[in-house]
């Protein structure tokens, strides 16, 4: 099979571009050549196409050209579209092809400012979402609250939470674990990690905020960057623990794997965001993969991996009271051991990425093969809404 992965987005970083490249690394052990097209160029072993320029909304006429000049150098069986706007550029073209949704794309652009609700860029957006929705012959959704979403706008809909290199993000030995922390200078203290993007909806203003309401031994390394990057430092400043927060900027996943397995916890304090909440967070399932403790907001995705006071601990979002009283429950206790060791556990048996990657390839031939797509669609699609 020859499989195009499509989106819009740049995959410098993010989770979006983790799940792409464990895709493009994953199917070829199946026979599966893998292209990539993407938004800016993607460093992966697969062939690439970039697309140039890359505008904040963009011209769907533009996507379908590239489109078409990959499709004339390498005849594609299906195309695995990432993203809405990826997904419209692709009707037409006479490709087998279908969805797959990451995150709520109307409620992000308006996160980031670049639409505005009820104007008509929201409008192009919605109408796109809708169509893309309704004409792809299944959508794979990666968390609950998206297939929710796919069923109210018309759609048939499969939910396939993303996968993790389980074998790659391990637990560290008790020598590892100790060796990594004398090294990065946080020996003796209570270490607490955020691992994302610095960008609104991430929490991470209310992190800094529980950090500040504990004792001076617990020290925060931040791995990620964005637009709030600055922001967040000067309130780091002001909160008087800038001593105490350590800024990583954006890690490989050899950094990533060593600041999990050094971890006291690992927090994700998303907020909601114009609606929108995250959904399967990648860089969740790697630390808990890695045996870490993790303390999460109890919404959208994190609330469907996390089960708390089993394999984590949940906080009403937005609560940096509660977020510091999770993180003392956890950071250093035998409560957290515990908590983490079934974390690791669970990701292998629910979330590892090999079976993860069959899943998304059978999904894939189904498409491919018309016949088979019909009794697929009938058979495995979430029911409707009622």
């Amino acid at each position: 099979m020859r499989l195009l992965l499509t989106t819009h987005f740049g995959l410098k970083g993010g989770g979006l571009a983790q799940v792409v490249r464990n895709l493009s690394e994953l199917l070829p052990a199946w026979g599966v050549s893998v292209a990539c097209l993407s938004g800016e160029d993607l460093e992966t072993t697969a062939p690439a196409y970039s697309l140039r320029p890359r505008r904040r909304l963009p011209r769907i006429a533009l996507l379908a050209n590239v489109l078409q000049q990959a499709a004339r150098e390498r005849s594609f069986d299906v195309v695995a579209c990432q993203d809405i706007f990826s997904y419209n550029a692709v009707l037409g073209s006479g490709l087998p092809s279908f969805l797959v949704l990451h995150g709520f794309a109307v409620e992000e652009l308006i996160g980031a400012g670049y639409v505005s609700p009820g104007g008509r860029r929201w409008r192009y957006v919605c109408f796109l979402e809708r169509r893309a929705c309704r004409r792809a012959p299944v959508t794979v959704a990666v968390s609950g609250a998206l297939a929710e979403r796919v069923q109210t706008l018309g759609g048939r809909v499969v939910l396939l939470p993303n996968g993790v290199d389980t074998a790659f993000f391990r637990p560290a030995s008790a020598e590892e674990r100790e060796a990594s922390r004398r090294r990065l200078g946080w020996e003796g203290c209570r270490l607490i990690v955020f691992a994302g993007r610095l960008v609104d909806g991430k929490g991470v203003d209310i992190l800094l905020r529980a950090t500040a309401l504990l004792p001076g031994r617990y020290v925060l390394a931040v791995a990620g960057d964005g637009n709030k990057a600055e922001f967040l430092k000067a309130l780091a400043v002001d909160l008087g623990i800038s001593h105490r927060c350590f800024w990583l900027g954006n890690l490989d996943r050899w950094q990533l794997r060593v600041l999990f397995q050094a971890a006291d916890t690992v927090c994700f304090p998303s907020v909601p965001r114009a609606g929108a909440v995250e959904n399967c967070s990648l860089a969740l399932l790697e630390a808990m993969s890695c045996g870490a403790p993790v303390v999460a907001s109890a919404i959208g995705g994190l609330a469907e991996n996390v089960m708390d006071g089993i394999t984590g601990r949940l906080v009403p979002p937005g609560d940096a009271v509660a977020l510091a009283r999770a993180i003392v429950q956890v950071a250093g206790t035998d409560f957290g051991c515990r908590v983490g060791k079934e974390a690791r556990r669970w990701v292998e048996a629910n979330r590892e990425a090999r079976r993860w990657a069959r899943e998304f390839l059978d999904l894939a031939h189904c498409v491919a093969d018309e016949a088979v797509r019909h009794r697929f669609v009938a058979h495995h699609v979430l029911p409707g809404r009622g």
